[in-house]
């Protein structure tokens, strides 16, 4: 029998995976995009460049404060280390110092960075340099900037709701919920309250007890409250400049975009669209699909965008073999809790209802998807975890693919999806 061989990202490392020729039907990618050599040159031209603003110079002045909102280690891949070093010294080209410049990581609801990761973010130069802290969401200083016409009440970061001039960075990529990564996600959730995030997140359920809403999702935008709802609760903290790299599916940079918050991110996100859209001619009874590697698969909470994106292209109850590492475990205790504590999905919508929180949604997610589809998840997750969620544990490739097979109970029809955090499957 002719086999095809992949070498699949997981975590640091790779997995081989053999696949019968003759039921591959083919390989999902986006479309092949030509890295940027020069990343800091990138982002500098980007900036001396804005879209639809004028240049960041002729936004801030001297004696204003600028905050700088920066993502955390979980969007390692959107290179705030050679981002933000640019950004600062833009600023003290137009005479802003050092001391006059707060950098916020803007964890939302993630777990806390160390200071050595935060060094790792922006580099030890800029932290020598530079105060760069970070956003906690359950903080009590905060400062309420009003309430969306969705009626999220929105509150942000103290220190970012008082600083003169607001700068935007991050990248953009396909997103599970919001439709597309970065912009004025640095805000929400970014630097905003518990409260808020919770608020706004609460979107995310279906009208249908026990299901998802089904307006959200990758490269959604129009219909999407959560991805208006967002955008109207950055337009409250009035940001001045946006500086997002935009990612290629194989998670080089391929693009830079700087300029008005909300302009250059649209700028971006059709960049993301053109490059990430992959259309398929069939559903597959078998999908084979890496998260991407560290840090897309640091723990099962972030690897829900490629458990979104691969069962675009599944036939329902389908089988998945999803490769994600999730050395962090689930990235939230309160996903373990609603996928133990409950008897059915219906349970669990109603009560996160009545008490919604993103970690307990996230495990809602994994068992609502584990009921439509079989999920067999190739991970450092303990077999009780994964069972947990409905899903079943494999510990080889060749288990994996012998499982799958059998699930399919004929010749599988099968894909293969490298990059699935970020790959966005549409039937053609």
């Amino acid at each position: 029998m002719t086999v095809r061989r992949f070498d699949l990202r997981y975590g640091n490392g790779h997995v081989e995976i053999e696949v019968p020729a003759a039921e591959l039907i083919g390989v999902i990618n986006g479309k092949p995009s030509v890295p940027i050599s020069d990343i800091p040159a990138a982002v500098r031209s980007a900036i001396r460049d804005p879209i639809k603003s004028p240049h960041l110079g002729e936004i801030v002045h001297p004696g204003e404060t600028v905050a700088v909102l920066v993502s955390d280690l979980t969007r390692s891949w959107c290179r705030s280390d050679v981002m933000v070093p640019v950004v600062v010294e833009e600023l003290n080209a137009a005479g802003i110092p050092d001391t006059d410049i707060l950098v916020v990581i803007a964890v939302g609801t993630h777990r806390a960075q160390t200071r050595d990761e935060h060094a790792m973010i922006v580099t030890p130069q800029v932290m020598r340099r530079v105060r760069v802290v970070e956003h906690d969401c359950r903080d009590q200083r905060m400062t309420y900037l009003g309430t969306t016409g969705f009626g999220t009440p929105v509150s942000i970061n103290e220190a970012v709701a008082a600083a003169d001039r607001l700068v935007l960075t991050g990248g953009i990529v396909t997103h599970d919920m919001a439709g597309y990564g970065g912009g004025m996600k640095s805000i929400l959730p970014g630097v905003s309250s518990y409260a808020t995030i919770m608020a706004h997140h609460k979107v995310s359920l279906g009208r249908e007890p026990g299901t998802l809403n089904d307006d959200i999702g990758c490269g959604k935008t129009a219909g999407n409250v959560f991805y208006a709802d967002i955008v109207e609760a950055g337009r409250l903290a009035r940001p001045d400049f946006l500086v997002n790299t935009v990612i290629n599916p194989d998670g080089s940079i391929g693009r830079v975009v700087a300029g008005d918050p909300e302009a250059a991110h649209l700028e971006g996100q059709k960049t993301v669209g053109e490059r990430f859209k992959a259309p398929i001619r069939e559903l597959a009874d078998v999908v084979i699909a890496s998260c991407g590697g560290r840090p897309l698969d640091i723990n099962f909470y972030q690897s829900t965008k490629s458990l979104y994106n691969a069962t675009a292209a599944l036939k329902p109850g389908g089988t998945l073999v999803l490769l994600t590492e999730s050395r962090e475990s689930f990235g939230h205790p309160l996903v373990e809790f609603i996928s133990t504590g409950f008897a059915s999905n219906v349970e669990r919508h109603l009560h996160l209802q009545e008490d919604y929180d993103i970690g307990k949604w996230v495990g809602f997610l994994a068992t609502v998807y584990a009921e439509k589809y079989r999920i067999l998840l190739y991970t450092s997750l303990t077999d009780r975890d994964v069972i947990s969620m409905g899903m079943t544990p494999v510990h080889s490739a060749a288990e994996a693919m012998r499982l799958a097979s059998g699930l399919a109970g004929r010749q599988a029809r099968t894909y293969v999806i490298p990059n699935a955090s970020s790959v966005w499957p549409v039937m053609a």
